[in-house]
């Protein structure tokens, strides 16, 4: 079974165009949103 996630930016809520931007530097997966140019780790914890 695979998990689905769902994506979406923080800051403008764009669900549907950003792409991968590398990873930050404790190997989490970066995006970067199309519509906003901002970067952000959805997987990062938070605390």
């Amino acid at each position: 079974m695979q998990k689905i996630v769902l994506i979406k930016c923080p800051k403008c809520n764009n669900k549907d165009s950003f792409y991968r931007y590398g990873k930050d530097r404790d190997g989490y997966q970066k995006y970067l949103c199309r519509k906003c140019n901002h970067q952000f780790a959805p997987d990062r914890p938070t605390s």
